[in-house]
């Protein structure tokens, strides 16, 4: 262990993270079998939630993502069948509906698994998508409200 650590001034060993990496690679093991074989505090402890509170982040999170898609995908679909109600405040509607379906399909589901794991599962392609996913959702929805304010002031 004298290779991946360093010895501080109060005598006590510190870790860099530029060490564990190198010393997870020489040797093959993960980040949790590291702190087990060498029997070292975590660099960053992560507490995990009781079972109890997983179970109900899951059963908010379904009953959201549920509502979010029937709500929307309702709402999308009515505008678009109905030619009466095609004013321009129904298609701005309309808009902010996909604005929520791209919320609710790019990040509620990996927002759930990020409140109710300690791990992240997606790497690094999901992390970019899921911010992109919400950046664009969100600009979309600033713009369909710039728009629908500067509407009603004409």
């Amino acid at each position: 262990m004298a290779d991946v650590s360093t010895r501080s001034s109060d005598g006590s060993t510190r870790i860099t993270p530029e060490m564990l990496q190198k010393t997870l690679r020489v040797h093959n093991l993960t980040r949790e079998e590291f702190i087990h074989t060498f029997n070292i505090q975590p660099l960053v402890y992560v507490p995990e939630l009781p079972y109890c509170a997983k179970a109900t982040f899951v059963a908010l999170y379904v009953v959201i993502f549920v509502l979010a898609l029937a709500g929307n995908s309702l709402v999308i679909y009515i505008i678009l069948k109905k030619r009466a109600i095609q004013t321009a405040t129904d298609i701005f509607i309309c808009s902010l509906a996909v604005s929520d379906l791209l919320i609710t399909f790019f990040c509620v589901p990996f927002t759930l698994l990020q409140n109710i794991s300690s791990e992240w599962f997606g790497g690094k392609n999901r992390a970019k998508v899921g911010e992109s996913g919400w950046a664009l959702a969100s600009k979309h929805q600033t713009m369909t409200n710039n728009k629908k304010s500067g509407q009603k002031l004409r």
